[in-house]
């Protein structure tokens, strides 16, 4: 990702999917991009990736819940879609479906999508997912996860330092 450059991106009509900017083809899954980018106006960047870590942990049977405060902090709201053949409409309706409540979405044997209002939010929360994911594997292996609970969470996100994090994010910053 830091040796991507504007030109290696490229644009499609959000309206009918046609190529407008770029000189790459564009990738296989555009009809969940495009149909998540219609459910969700207010953002402008999704990250789809396959990583390791975070594809093993969303595939095994696991949830994948929050151990850390960046889970919860930097993640936004979280989703599982059940694994749906990759590049069919079925999946591009089920994400979008899922994209209205969700910021990042675990893809059952899949992947990860994640989105943000800018690429450096986008690509942060696959970034803290992948971490996240390693942590699971190591706290399982060593001993037992100790996840945070729903009022660990809530007692997080009322702190003021997330909401000024999640605003520089935003920011770009």
């Amino acid at each position: 990702m830091d040796e991507m450059k504007p030109s290696d991106l490229c644009g499609l009509q959000l309206a009918d999917g046609r190529q407008v900017r770029g000189k790459h083809k564009p990738t296989s899954e555009y009809n969940m991009h495009l149909a998540i980018y219609r459910a969700r106006p207010d953002i402008s960047v999704i990250f789809h990736t396959h990583s390791a870590w975070a594809s093993g942990v969303i595939s095994s049977g696991v949830t994948f819940k929050p151990m850390f405060a960046e889970f919860i902090n930097d993640l936004g709201r979280t989703g599982t879609v059940p694994y749906i053949t990759p590049t069919t409409r079925r999946l591009a309706e089920a994400m979008a479906r899922k994209a209205k409540s969700c910021d990042t979405i675990f893809m059952v044997n899949h992947g990860v999508l994640a989105m943000g209002v800018n690429m450096k939010q986008a690509y942060y929360r696959c970034v803290v997912v992948e971490d996240a994911a390693k942590s699971l594997v190591a706290a399982t292996i060593v001993g037992r996860p100790r996840f945070l609970t729903p009022a660990q969470g809530q007692e997080l996100m009322a702190l003021a330092g997330p909401q000024h994090r999640l605003k520089m994010m935003e920011a770009g910053q």
